[in-house]
């Protein structure tokens, strides 16, 4: 199941009883409230529900357990759009140019939130 902005859906899920193994949340912030509900309805995670966010905030690796999290990039993505924008400046007729798409990539960040978390207890940044 996929989560958005709020957690009242997966409040609805639950009351459901539904069962699921595995929660993937639009971003950290609401993974970490998914997180803590889940917690309070006795779901454990990752054992019964495996658990990740989107963003790869700081706080992702304080939670208990870690929040397994997509790291999108940003600073890849920052250096690619003012590269991008340098070489259309230059160019007197840049408007004209066509528009382009460009792959920052991203970083899958695996911690105690899922099952396929790594047996170290610290997270390996590069």
């Amino acid at each position: 199941m996929v989560l958005g902005r709020r957690c009242g859906d997966l409040t609805g899920l639950l009351r459901t009883r539904v069962r699921f193994d595995a929660l993937s949340c639009h971003n950290d912030v609401v993974a970490v409230g998914a997180l803590s509900m889940l917690e309070r309805s006795g779901v454990a995670v990752p054992d019964e529900v495996a658990l990740a966010g989107f963003g790869d905030i700081e706080s992702a690796r304080f939670t208990s357990p870690p929040l397994t999290t997509v790291d999108p990039q940003r600073e890849s993505i920052a250096r690619r759009s003012v590269a991008l924008q340098r070489t259309r400046m230059v160019l007197a007729d840049f408007h004209e140019l066509p528009g382009r798409s460009e792959s920052a990539g991203f970083a899958l960040r695996l911690r105690g939130s899922s099952a396929a978390a790594p047996p170290t207890p610290t997270d390996s940044r590069p």
